[in-house]
């Protein structure tokens, strides 16, 4: 009988593939999505990761400096209470005659204000509301103060402490806010009034933070005594919609993320108070600071993964054209193999044939 036909060659290697399980092909797709997103993924959670870091730092470091700036502006208030109380105690047995005319007395406050660079200046003020001695000049000018609010918050014992708003002096012409004293505590017989300049407190706060935020002081009522950093555009009185006023309110200590109502732009912030004073420090870092630095690390990480990606894909491809070039190597072997078989297999059926037939 004539030879049996062996399987054709793309039989055979059909075969060989369906034997390994899949085609190699269709397997380069599934190459070059993990190349792609395998370096995707860890940048992602690498950059996630970075975002979560950067704020958690960010929250740390505001309350740092708020609580900082605040311990640095209850000590100014503190010191200047009780320097208040020193003059307090020194012209406890003089009468406002002798206070004006002492030239003993005006030295002295001269010297407190040299000693403390952020005092601005110091008034004894009589229960009529007439400056009466000043640490500037002497004699004082006859200057009427009872239209001033803090004089009559005063006169009318409301506070055993003040501290006034932020304004403009009519002698001088220069800002600074104050911390008023009565001179006696029993009944209302003048005040001891105390100015420190802002610029004392921007000063510190441009060489200790310079580039940190915003850090407006306030009162509780919102209005500002020290701004910073210069041109923030902070008002001299915080307005109502505020996001500030509910947390001085409740008093919480935590950082809040809120859009200003100055501006509109996001900030981190938080708020603490000076001691027992109604006196706020404030602290502020804007969001867009924080995506900006969030953004240059994520750059330096895209010039880590971008080049690892590429690299990936190349090595994916190199992989499956080696493997694909081994499949064909074992294929024409395998195909060879089975021929050569079937060969041998058909010359022992004719072999077997023959003798079969000769013993006949």
């Amino acid at each position: 009988p004539p030879p049996h036909a062996g399987p054709s060659a793309s039989e055979e290697r059909q075969r060989a593939r369906s034997r390994a399980g899949a085609n190699p092909t269709a397997s380069l797709p599934y190459f070059v999505v993990l190349a792609v997103l395998a370096p995707l993924l860890l940048f992602g959670i690498a950059a996630h990761n970075d975002w979560q870091a950067i704020e958690s730092d960010a929250r740390a470091r505001i309350v740092y400096i708020r609580d900082a700036i605040a311990e640095h502006a209850k000590r100014v208030f503190q010191t200047h209470e009780l320097v208040g109380l020193s003059i307090r105690e020194r012209i406890a047995p003089m009468s406002w005659t002798e206070i004006e005319q002492s030239r003993d007395l005006h030295l002295y406050l001269r010297q407190v204000e040299a000693d403390f660079p952020e005092v601005h200046a110091i008034w004894l003020v009589d229960g009529e509301g007439v400056l009466r001695a000043s640490s500037r000049a002497m004699p004082a000018p006859a200057v009427d103060l009872t239209d001033r609010d803090w004089f009559a918050t005063m006169r009318a014992q409301e506070a055993p402490l003040l501290v006034g708003a932020r304004q403009t002096g009519r002698i001088h012409s220069d800002d600074f806010f104050s911390i008023t004293l009565p001179r006696r505590e029993d009944v209302f017989d003048g005040l001891i009034r105390i100015s420190i300049t802002p610029d004392y407190f921007t000063e510190f706060y441009r060489s200790a933070y310079p580039d940190e935020g915003l850090t407006p002081r306030s009162r509780h009522d919102g209005e500002v005594l020290v701004d910073y950093p210069p041109g923030a555009a902070i008002p001299v009185r915080l307005p109502e919609t505020s996001s500030v006023f509910p947390w001085i309110a409740e008093y919480r200590g935590a950082v809040w993320d809120a859009p200003s109502a100055l501006d509109g732009e996001r900030r981190l912030n938080a708020v603490t108070r000076l001691g027992e004073l109604p006196v706020y420090a404030a602290f502020a870092v804007s969001r867009d600071s924080l995506e900006a630095l969030w953004r240059r690390q994520v750059l330096g990480y895209a010039a880590f993964f971008l080049p690892a990606g590429v690299a990936l894909i190349f090595l994916g491809i190199l992989a499956w054209r080696s493997h694909r070039a081994l499949e064909e190597k074992v294929e024409l072997r395998t195909r060879a193999l089975s021929e050569a078989v079937a060969e041998k297999n058909q010359l022992l059926k004719e072999v077997h044939h023959r003798v079969k037939n000769n013993m006949q």
